[in-house]
């Protein structure tokens, strides 16, 4: 394995999240902006565009799964936040994205993590919505778990 189940999971929600278009029926373009890392390296970015979506890490526990020590069962956690610098009527805009990244990932999982064994599906949170202290753009952040067993074989 060239990169850990972890790396492969934030890249199938990312080709999950790259869907969301509205000539595939979705609210709106946000696929158009979707970046692995801190929203905050997003937004300076020269290819950002708005709404923008982070793919963001945030919380990764473990859990012994077998009496030998080698395999753990993991439950990673990452906060997708999307930020738009829509001013007009941002709520409504950082909603219809909610929406839409809930069903890209409803959609496209099954399919995008056909070569990860052991991953289950998605258990999406609570959204939450603020408006950025430090810039001009309106968040909305929603944890989205996975969870699957990492094996070691010496």
């Amino acid at each position: 394995m060239t990169e850990s189940q972890s790396t492969l999971i934030a890249k199938a929600i990312e080709r999950c999240l790259l869907h969301i278009a509205k000539d595939s029926g979705y609210l709106t373009d946000a696929g158009s902006s979707v970046h692995r890392g801190w929203f905050a390296h997003a937004i300076q970015s020269r290819s950002a565009t708005f709404p923008l979506i982070a793919i963001q890490p945030d919380t990764q526990s473990v859990e012994k799964a077998s009496g030998t020590g080698r395999e753990f069962r993991i439950a990673d956690s990452f906060r997708l936040v999307v930020a738009t610098d829509d001013v007009a009527h941002p709520a409504d805009l950082l909603k219809d994205c909610m929406r839409d990244v809930r069903r890209a990932l409803a959609l496209n999982w099954e399919a995008e993590i056909t070569s990860i064994p052991g991953v289950r599906a998605p258990d999406i949170g609570t959204a939450e919505f603020a408006l950025s202290a430090d810039s001009p753009h309106t968040l909305a952040a929603m944890p989205v778990g996975i969870t699957f067993t990492e094996k070691h074989e010496a």
